[in-house]
């Protein structure tokens, strides 16, 4: 197993296994695409013809159109996409190895948290789909390299500038990115506690942040469709579509529904139904935060759902032990609470998606963070058993 502590060695070991991995996933599946890739794909080519433009819904996946358009430009056609989505995803796994370096100073724990991502082999999937998801989690590892950077003091102004334009890139992909950039807002507001001066310049910067999030976070949500979601009693959006093998995805509604006017605002239209609906709003709650965190679903087989269980539930568990734990600093804490938590709070709020695919960017940051715990863990449990 020293052979396993070599950098090089590692970085090869999980080379092959991405090419592999990836190789079988492409072999398998090709290409794909979906609804929203023609919505890319039209906004692309919008843009290429007039230039950027705000169009409402598909503005806020600007940074996956802009991705588009800058890989067909180089290579045409559906295949540069997913070409160019390879690269950075075999880039975001190498960023997200010596950012867990740089957190925890131990190579085993960056080869653990790696061999994770690509052991969760639904992550690599979306490598091959023509959706926002595979850029998403390529851009987070990047960005959560650059924050291990700052974090250990070891920012410089070239390195700055890069990470800063990689994570408003990220945040940029999808609507979901905005738990990113709460994640970054968590961060301003720890540094702003702990450094200023006086209680009410403090509360005044939390108060900023606080509103202007909200603020965009209004505007975003401005295009989906939060009531008929609820009035259909969805916890995996546009379930009812679906056969009968998926019935158990779908709750049963209130007679007495008390729906909000349509005129109100998409973060007041989510407080009304909580305030004059709260049992039904928290039995959806708890079944789509259920359905988001543990990815199981009735229509996948029992192996997918076991492995999947049997992957996820010692990282949770780790991650959890690294919040509780003092390995990590107060900054990565805050960032890695408030990221997991808003993209939780997101998905249970409105809609989790058929396959998943919400909890995939999220999931390297869990494996990144949990990596110690559980390579701490693993040890532990070779020596019990060597004695």
């Amino acid at each position: 197993m020293k052979l396993l502590e070599s950098r090089t060695l590692q970085l090869a070991v999980l080379t092959l296994l991405f090419a592999g991995i990836n190789g079988f996933w492409f072999w398998k599946m090709g290409i794909m695409t979906d609804y929203d890739t023609w919505g890319y794909l039209e906004y692309a080519d919008e843009i290429r013809e007039e230039g950027i433009f705000f169009k409402p819904h598909w503005f806020w996946y600007i940074g996956y159109v802009l991705f588009v358009l800058l890989a067909q430009s180089i290579v045409p056609g559906l295949e540069g996409i997913v070409l160019f989505q390879y690269v950075f995803a075999y880039f975001g796994m190498v960023a997200l190895y010596f950012a867990a370096i740089n957190l925890y100073g131990k190579p085993k724990t960056a080869f653990v948290a790696c061999i994770w991502v690509l052991g969760f082999v639904m992550i690599s999937f979306w490598n091959l789909f023509v959706y926002a998801e595979s850029l998403m989690i390529s851009l987070y590892c990047m960005g959560f390299y650059f924050l291990s950077l700052a974090h250990r003091g070891k920012v410089t102004l070239g390195k700055g500038i890069l990470g800063a334009a990689v994570l408003v890139w990220a945040i940029l992909c999808k609507p979901t990115g905005v738990a990113l950039l709460a994640g970054l807002a968590a961060i301003a507001t720890v540094w702003a506690w702990r450094k200023l001066p006086s209680v009410g310049w403090k509360i005044a910067f939390s108060a900023a942040v606080i509103v202007g999030f909200l603020g965009l976070l209004n505007q975003m949500l401005a295009t989906f469709g939060i009531v008929e979601a609820y009035q259909n009693g969805e916890i995996v959006y546009n379930v009812h579509k679906l056969p009968a093998y998926a019935s158990y995805l779908q709750l049963a509604v209130p007679a007495n529904l008390d729906l909000p006017a349509q005129d109100l605002q998409p973060i007041s239209k989510i407080l009304y139904l909580w305030a004059f609906n709260p049992i039904y709003s928290l039995k959806l709650f708890g079944a789509k935060l259920f359905y988001y965190l543990l990815y199981v679903r009735p229509y996948y087989s029992w192996p997918h759902n076991m492995l999947a269980l049997a992957l996820l539930l010692p990282m949770y568990w780790a991650f959890i032990r690294a919040m509780l734990g003092r390995s990590l600093g107060i900054y990565p804490k805050a960032f890695s609470l408030t990221v997991v938590g808003c993209s939780a709070l997101s998905v249970a709020l409105l809609a989790d998606n058929w396959n998943s695919r919400f909890l995939m960017p999220v999931l390297p940051l869990v494996f990144l963070v949990g990596g110690n715990p559980l390579n701490e863990s693993i040890a532990n449990a070779r020596k019990a058993t060597t004695k």
